[in-house]
């Protein structure tokens, strides 16, 4: 496919050659989302569960997508990279615990059964679950703080959010390691068609042009 004239001197960080750091990005913005929506005076689970959904897709997706950025064109050793990596975690499952025990589980089930294992409690400034009514649900919070917790799983009881940020640091470990396993760093810039890096400018020569 012939590239635009144009593109030919663009530049880009590493990372958003991929397609997984692509996903994990839009992650962000979902957990970003879901951690506002939880401090909010007011919330229904119609609010938080979207949030939810998006987070723990987006984050599943990143790392399927490394099957994606294993083919990547631009860079034999970044491709080579991302497949070592894919392999690694799926050859070494006790070692990736988050992603095959939260991630593709949580995925699957949202998107087979649309059921999701977080679910909303009430706790009072004292730390104690209370069971607000219907009304009191409605209504702000008034001294009630919610709280998402883990129903079932391999991580039943825990914070969702906490296990939801820890499943995030653990899939950008992910990306990173396959990015510096390919000798690259993620805000090395190269260029968008040629992936060669960015000319470096001697500045010997700097003010000395006529």
């Amino acid at each position: 496919m012939t590239v635009p004239e144009k593109y030919s001197w663009h530049f880009l960080p590493v990372k958003y050659f991929l397609s997984s750091y692509r996903a994990f990005s839009d992650a962000q913005v979902a957990i970003g989302l879901l951690e506002k929506e939880m401090q909010c005076e007011r919330t229904l689970i119609s609010n938080w569960k979207v949030h939810w959904v998006g987070s723990c897709t987006l984050l599943r997706a990143a790392i399927d997508l490394f099957k994606v950025d294993a083919k990547i064109c631009v860079s034999d050793q970044l491709a080579a990279s991302f497949d070592r990596e894919w392999r690694e975690i799926a050859e070494n499952r006790g070692q990736h615990e988050i992603f095959w025990k939260f991630l593709r589980e949580e995925r699957n089930n949202i998107i087979h059964e649309y059921k999701w294992s977080a679910y909303e409690i009430w706790l009072d400034n004292e730390g104690n679950q209370k069971s607000p009514s219907l009304v009191g649900l409605l209504m702000a919070k008034d001294g009630l703080r919610s709280e998402l917790v883990m129903k079932h799983g391999n991580y039943k009881g825990q914070s969702s959010l906490s296990v939801l940020l820890e499943s995030s640091k653990w899939v950008e470990s992910r990306i990173m390691a396959a990015i510096h396993g390919a000798g690259l760093t993620p805000d090395e810039e190269r260029n968008l068609v040629s992936f060669s890096p960015r000319p470096t400018v001697d500045e010997s020569l700097i003010g000395h042009a006529e």
